[in-house]
């Protein structure tokens, strides 16, 4: 994919923010639920070895 060359010093800067930002936002979403459903397995474990 192709970005338009229409004023590169402009359009990058808040292009690339925008991405990390959403980019932050996904991996510490993703982080947060691989914890729950690791605290889930391990809440299921010690429940059934009780």
């Amino acid at each position: 994919m192709k970005l338009p060359k229409l004023r590169p010093h402009v359009c990058m800067p808040s292009r690339a923010a925008c991405f990390f930002s959403g980019a932050a936002l996904f991996y510490s979403f993703c982080f947060f639920v691989r914890l729950a459903s690791v605290r889930k397995v391990c809440y299921d474990y010690i429940s059934k070895t009780r």
